[in-house]
């Protein structure tokens, strides 16, 4: 490939326009072992990886790790599972305790506000009555 073609390329490469195909013509002719322009050797090197990652394969796991991951994340959610309702039964008796222990502290306010408030409408009826005798002496 001629030394223009390839600078063509290469301008249409960085600025995202190029085809699939030239894109491989391009990885190709940096791959090949002949001898490249002064001008285009820094390109090389990246284009050489590229080709060289597109060739390489991704290796899964052996089936002995595969399980083992299987047993570690089987026994870590056992774990979870078994700490929760451990946590949940005495959790839940304090709190159901607790809960009563509130109730009845609270009902206990309510009635001493309930009987002061009646205390209060009681002495409330003494004051208007004393008013309406005030008015009707001073008027």
């Amino acid at each position: 490939m001629e030394s223009k073609k390839v600078t063509d390329l290469l301008e249409k490469y960085f600025e995202g326009q190029t085809t699939l195909q030239e894109e491989q013509q391009l990885r190709t002719y940096f791959s090949s072992a002949e001898p490249l322009p002064e001008k285009l050797r820094p390109y090389a090197p990246f284009f050489k990886y590229t080709h060289q990652a597109q060739q390489t394969t991704v290796r899964g796991n052996s089936p002995h790790q595969s399980y083992r991951t299987f047993w570690a994340v089987a026994a870590s959610f056992l774990v979870l599972i078994s700490i929760t309702f451990l946590s949940q039964d005495n959790y839940s008796t304090a709190e159901i305790e607790d809960a009563q222990v509130a109730y009845m502290q609270f009902k206990d306010g309510l009635d001493l506000v309930s009987r002061n408030l009646n205390k209060g409408t009681s002495t409330i009826s003494y004051i208007d009555y004393f008013e309406k005798s005030t008015n009707k002496i001073f008027k």
